[in-house]
Formats: structure tokens, C-alpha cells, sequence
């Protein structure tokens, strides 16, 4: 059963593409890096313990996305941060969010997901609109099945739309059937401590020892 999560968990994270910039959470600090926690897609956060951080840039993508995960024999986590543009210079925080949301329900991404729905997502004093659903995956061994239990969170900067950018959080909790979600204590860490200090394409400073 250990062996089998491990080789779940490979498959459904993937490796970072060729040409990544990849920095973990256990980076020496210089000049170059930050004081404390990280610095990717021209914003500072937190990283939960135990995870560890790598930035990628997607061919034809004009910005890079951040990756967080902690694997574990029967169970991980992985969580990415997406840069997304404005969908329009007038857009309001909900209006986004409501298109952003009909985007995912309407595509291939969610084909196969369940128990979808929109509840908004608190921590650090401020609510962000957020989705949940659940993806069963087989996993190879009878009667035994992946189970992805994810969670989206929306973030708009304060000045939102002017900035031109909102930031998408992928927080998945990857196991096996029988097994309870985990609370979401690091997601809302993660997204407490997020602060926008430019655009995405701001080059990173990757990540401080800790």
C-alpha cells in the first residue's frame, strides 16, 4: 500500500518541465534570497512545514505559477498558485470569481469531478471565493481508489482589477478511499501570509532557510 501511494502521488503531481527555476523551502538565504519565507510570481508567503516549493513556466504561458507539495507513503498534498490575468479592466472581485468558476464547471478539467460547490474560504480576517469537489481516480489494486479532494481559492489583490491579475489557489489532498480530508490549517496559512509586491513576472528570489 506504501509503495502504491508513493507511485500515485508521482503520477498525479509530474515532474517540473524542462527549463524550471526550482528552489525548496530549505534554501540557503544570500543577497538574492529573502529574509524569510519565499518570493515567487511577485508575491512574498509562507510556506506550511514540510513542503517544498518550485516555480515553472508552461510553453506559451507570458507568466510562471509556483508548485507546494508534501509527499508522503499513502497520502500528499500538493497546492499551486496561478497568476491569471483580469478577465476585463472593470471586473469586480465576484464578477471575476463567477466567470472564472463557469470557465472550470463548463470545461474538461471538472469532467470527472463530484460534490462541487462554491463556499467562500476565510482566513487572515478576509474572505476569498473558493469551490470544492472530489475526484476518485483508480488506483490499480481492487477496491482500493484515489480519492483527490481539492479546493480552489481566489485571490484579488486589494487594488483589484487595476493590477491586472488574481492568483489561483489548486490546494489537492491526494489519498485513498476510507481516509478523511485533512483540515485545511496550511492552506489557510498559506493564503493568510500571501502578499502581492508586483506583477507575477517579477523575478523570484526563491526561498529562505527555516
Amino acid at each position: 500500500m506504501a509503495a502504491l501511494g508513493v507511485l500515485a502521488l508521482a503520477a498525479c503531481v509530474g515532474p517540473a518541465p524542462t527549463g524550471s527555476s526550482a528552489t525548496t523551502g530549505t534554501a540557503a538565504p544570500t543577497a538574492d534570497r529573502p529574509a524569510g519565507g519565499c518570493e515567487y510570481i511577485g508575491a512574498r508567503f509562507s510556506p506550511p512545514a514540510g513542503f517544498v516549493a518550485d516555480e515553472h513556466r508552461e510553453a506559451g504561458v507570458p507568466f510562471p505559477r509556483v508548485s507546494l507539495r508534501r509527499d508522503a507513503a499513502s497520502r500528499g498534498v500538493l497546492v499551486s498558485i496561478i497568476p491569471r490575468a483580469a478577465g476585463a479592466a472593470t471586473a469586480t472581485p465576484k464578477q471575476q470569481a463567477d466567470e472564472y468558476f463557469a470557465s472550470l464547471r463548463n470545461g474538461q478539467i471538472s469532467r470527472n469531478w463530484s460534490n462541487m460547490s462554491e463556499t467562500p474560504f476565510t482566513t487572515g480576517g478576509r474572505s476569498h471565493p473558493s469551490l470544492t469537489y472530489r475526484e476518485t481516480m483508480p488506483s490499480g489494486v481492487a477496491g482500493v481508489d484515489q480519492v483527490h479532494d481539492g479546493r480552489i481559492v481566489l485571490f484579488f489583490p486589494e487594488d483589484f482589477p487595476r493590477g491586472g491579475y488574481y492568483y489561483v489557489f489548486f490546494w489537492t489532498d491526494i489519498h485513498f478511499t476510507g481516509q478523511d480530508p485533512i483540515v485545511l490549517t496550511e492552506l489557510e496559512q498559506l493564503v493568510s501570509t500571501f502578499v502581492v509586491s508586483g506583477p507575477p513576472t517579477t523575478p523570484s528570489r526563491g526561498c529562505a532557510s527555516r
